[in-house]
């Protein structure tokens, strides 16, 4: 039974519905299509503890889950094809389809054990994969070079037809091989909720270091405003650079998330050594204490003592500082990932201005290549035009020397004419006249007799 890919896989979508105000969210999308048997995954990106390892989480519909399928003229929203075209995955709307999906029950979504780690980036991520699985409807815009519309239209006519059957069990085995995996179909199932405790009455007695009389309040104060003054320090770095290191800086400006990371990392690194402290206790260095072990004071006098601090109140505050530890970590993440998806930015746009560089100096190059073919070709042209002026030219001068020789023989042939008329009418009045003047001199009578 060979299998036809339906969608080319790994294929970059964008999939929106009801729940999220049909904001688009960016997924991978495949669509495996068999004789009689198809499944579709979406699958996002989660992370791990080490930054530089990730997983894929899946949205995983078969059969059992889609009711219908199809392709949708409606038009593609603005901020859709936005993101296409910033991603150079299409140059228009016209490039992208859209399909619909109705679901006829909920579908599971499908993690790796390794991403079972309670991280507020891979909770976000289930969660909004668990929401698409239960909708009713939502629609994902693929961009058209990704799709056989073939195939898909003849999985379109078998969900129609209900003659498809639920994808294997194999399918789910293949996903993680070798890291096994669990089927989520509600997040309390992965990480249970945990009732809300309040946090204790403030009690200034509990208070590490605290006591009754205003000579150890104030030193505890001044520590107070010690500590904030080196977060303020902390949380801003340009206050203890030197100058030298200062101007350079001023010399080349850090960009805005390379501050926002160099903060936290340093929040990072206060949160850490406060828990390392509230874990060691208090401690006392026997070289310096001058001061005997028990001091003897009245036994009306309330002392402290590090170990009647209530369990839950300590639990609670480390809680809260492994919590705001991990939200910075997460934090620092995805400044990281928005760093690296700028720079993947960054380098596609440098690729298509060198790509659209490369074209121009190709068209330049083959517009440089024509114009010389079109200057030869007009040159030759206009040497042809002058060797056919100079032809008629000579052709008319023998044509006009033809014709005054055979004007000069007409003109000579015309005046012999004519002078041989001249002559013989001439000789014929001459003629005449003698004649005549015979004539008279021969019938003259004579009066004289």
């Amino acid at each position: 039974m060979a299998s036809s890919t339906s969608i080319t896989s790994k294929a970059h979508v964008q999939v929106c519905a009801s729940f999220n105000n049909g904001l688009p969210c960016e997924y991978l999308m495949d669509i495996v299509f068999e004789q009689d048997a198809f499944h579709c995954k979406l699958g996002t990106p989660a992370r791990l503890i080490n930054p530089d390892k990730k997983v894929y989480v899946y949205l995983v519909l078969d059969a059992s889950h889609v009711k219908a399928m199809c392709l949708d003229d409606t038009k593609i929203p603005t901020d859709v094809t936005d993101v296409f075209v910033k991603q150079a995955r299409c140059a228009s709307s016209a490039d992208v389809v859209s399909l619909n999906l109705t679901l006829s029950r909920h579908a599971p979504v499908v993690c790796p054990n390794a991403a079972l780690q309670k991280r507020k980036s891979t909770c976000n991520a289930i969660d909004t994969l668990l929401q698409f699985g239960q909708c009713e409807t939502f629609r994902v815009y693929v961009p058209r070079r990704y799709i056989n519309v073939e195939r898909f239209s003849r999985l379109c006519e078998a969900l129609a037809a209900d003659t498809l059957r639920p994808a294997p069990e194999g399918v789910l085995q293949t996903l993680y091989a070798g890291t096994g995996c669990r089927i989520v179909t509600q997040l309390v199932e992965v990480w249970p909720r945990e009732p809300y405790e309040s946090p204790p009455p403030y009690d200034p007695s509990t208070v590490l270091g605290a006591s009754n009389d205003n000579a150890s309040s104030q030193p505890d104060l001044q520590n107070s405003n010690n500590t904030q003054a080196r977060k303020r320090v902390l949380a801003s770095p340009e206050l203890y650079q030197a100058p030298a290191k200062r101007r350079l800086s001023e010399k080349a400006a850090p960009e805005p998330w390379e501050l926002a990371i160099a903060a936290l990392g340093m929040e990072l690194a206060t949160l850490r050594e406060e828990v390392q402290q509230l874990r060691r206790g208090p401690m006392i260095d026997a070289g310096t204490q001058t001061e005997p072990l028990v001091e003897a004071e009245p036994q009306s006098s309330p002392t402290f003592d590090p170990c009647n601090v209530s369990p839950s109140q300590a639990s609670t505050v480390e809680n809260s500082i492994e919590e705001r530890l991990v939200m910075v970590e997460d934090a620092i993440v995805d400044e990281q990932k928005r760093r690296t998806m700028l720079e993947h930015k960054v380098n596609n746009n440098d690729e298509q201005r060198t790509l659209l560089e490369n074209k121009v100096d190709k068209n330049n190059e083959q517009l440089k290549q024509q114009l010389d073919l079109d200057v030869v070709a007009l040159q030759d042209s206009l040497d042809e035009v002058g060797t056919r002026v100079d032809c008629n030219r000579q052709e008319c001068h023998e044509n006009l020397d033809e014709e005054a020789t055979l004007l000069q023989i007409k003109l000579e042939e015309h005046i012999d004419q004519r002078l041989a008329d001249v002559e013989e009418s001439v000789k014929q009045d001459v003629r005449m006249a003698v004649e005549d003047a015979t004539y008279t001199v021969t019938v003259q009578p004579s009066w004289g007799e």
